[in-house]
């Protein structure tokens, strides 16, 4: 589903819910289903304004314990595709023992081989140039390269579950060639087929692919919804969104969705309940309601909600819905962050935006200030007033020529090193947009020194500076938009 606030560039609250989800000491299912979102994400076109804040938390799940955690860590590495990620996958793979795993290393590989073919990076990164291998080359390969570099495959219903996962999701992305099984017949004829494949995995992604596929829907699918309980969870988890992405295909009514989300499997119904974003709330949301009121799974019920965000523009009820359980929620709460996320371009997400921010004042006890008005982000709030004293003037003008002399050095380390380079103008970019007597100043010089001489005593300098910066903007009662994530960048040049 496309994004409703139509950015291409990723909001910072939307940032802020990859962030926390991708700590290094969040759970193994956290991190695997935030990982997702970042995949989605790209897949719809929506991109990361600083992907310096998020690469260092990627390479290090890369090496997890956990192999799906793994998996998509390298997927979403392939699809950000940073120049300086080839020699890291490469490095990764050469000790990577899951075969999936590898595979999708290679997506990233593909997109800066240049001229280098499939062989050679197969060599490169100690892998077999398997079947698999071969047709995971093509997801994210630049046009030129499979012409140069690739032959028309070929496979069969017959071929080893991971070449048929292969297959599916070459379909699924809409970058298989379209007689990929047979030149007499089109890919989607062995969708169906797939559906009951034996193995859980090769009948999931089956109608997954159908789901992908704006062009495919519920019609393709040789499971009928009313079978969905003769298979496996995995498999009525894609049903079932397959089934609110055409419910008129799929014989799907509020009727029949009250007995869905009756299914004893909660993972199945957390695949029912993303999918519920896509049901017009005009037919289903009573039901949708009557399902989040009595649902007993955490995890199923807070994907309700976030569908609920998401389709909050068309019905009031989603709207007081969610604001409630956010009222209800922790400042720092996972599901705030999802939740704003999921409203980003909605009218929704200024209420909540604007009732985050002042709990956030209220947990810090800076509403003891007064009543004067802050500005956070784009939502004017009750708050704190800001008074720096001085010459306000001079001390901008002061501050301004700082940040311009650093600025030109920045730009000066960006041909040599873009990630450092992208991760100080991070720094500069909050510094523009907030004004704390004095300390700006000594925040811009640090970042000059650090473009200058970035040496490991320059970082730890603007690390202390940026902190003493926050340290004087709480004193004085204001809080400066992105400073966290300018702190985050500045961590991420120790990697």
């Amino acid at each position: 589903m496309a994004s409703a606030s139509g950015r291409l560039l990723l909001r910072g609250e939307e940032v802020s819910y990859l962030e926390y989800g991708l700590r290094i000491d969040a759970s193994p299912a956290l991190q695997k289903r935030t990982l997702q979102r970042l995949c989605e994400w790209y897949e719809q076109g929506r991109r990361l304004p600083n992907v310096a804040l998020i690469r260092p938390l990627l390479h290090s799940l890369m090496g997890s314990q956990h192999t799906l955690v793994r998996r998509w860590s390298i997927k979403a590495l392939a699809l950000i595709g940073h120049v300086d990620d080839f020699q890291r996958i490469v490095d990764r793979l050469r000790v990577e023992d899951d075969v999936e795993a590898q595979t999708w290393g290679v997506t990233g590989l593909v997109k800066h081989a240049n001229d280098r073919g499939l062989k050679e990076l197969c060599e490169m990164a100690n892998l077999p140039n398997s079947a698999a291998v071969t047709l995971a080359a093509r997801l994210y390969a630049p046009a030129d390269w499979i012409a140069n570099h690739t032959e028309q495959p070929r496979i069969s219903l017959d071929d080893d579950e991971l070449t048929l996962k292969w297959a599916l999701f070459l379909i699924g992305y809409g970058r298989a060639p379209e007689d990929l099984f047979h030149p007499r017949f089109s890919n989607e004829v062995f969708l169906g087929e797939l559906n009951a494949h034996d193995a859980p995995d090769i009948s999931e992604y089956s109608i997954w692919a159908l789901w992908e596929r704006p062009d495919f829907g519920a019609s393709f699918s040789k499971i009928p919804l009313s079978q969905a309980r003769k298979h496996q969870e995995s498999v009525r988890k894609w049903l079932y969104r397959l089934a609110t992405k055409s419910p008129g295909q799929a014989g799907l009514d509020p009727d029949a969705l009250s007995v869905l989300r009756r299914d004893e499997s909660s993972k199945a119904r957390e695949g029912l309940a993303q999918g519920a974003v896509d049901l017009p709330p005009a037919l289903f949301g009573r039901a949708v309601l009557d399902w989040y009121s009595t649902e007993p799974d955490p995890q199923v019920q807070e994907n309700l909600l976030v569908s609920m965000a998401a389709a909050s523009a068309s019905d009031a009820d989603y709207a007081d819905a969610v604001q409630e359980r956010f009222g209800r929620e922790q400042t720092d709460s996972l599901l705030r962050r999802r939740l704003l996320a999921a409203s980003v371009g909605l009218p929704l997400f200024a209420d909540l935006r604007k009732r985050h921010a002042q709990d956030q004042f209220a947990r810090q006890g800076l509403l003891d200030y007064g009543n004067a008005t802050i500005i956070m982000g784009d939502v004017n709030v009750s708050g704190p007033s800001l008074n720096v004293g001085g010459n306000l003037n001079a001390q901008n003008v002061a501050v301004g020529d700082m940040i311009n002399s650093a600025n030109a050095a920045v730009q000066q380390l960006e041909r040599s090193d873009a990630g450092a380079a992208e991760a100080l103008q991070q720094v500069l970019a909050m510094l523009r947009q907030s004004n704390v007597a004095d300390e700006g100043g000594t925040v811009a010089a640090a970042v000059q020194k650090v473009a200058e001489a970035p040496t490991a005593e320059n970082k730890r300098t603007l690390v202390d500076r940026l902190k003493d910066y926050g340290a004087k903007a709480a004193a004085i009662g204001t809080v400066v938009g992105g400073l966290d994530k300018a702190v985050e960048a500045v961590h991420g040049l120790f990697t």
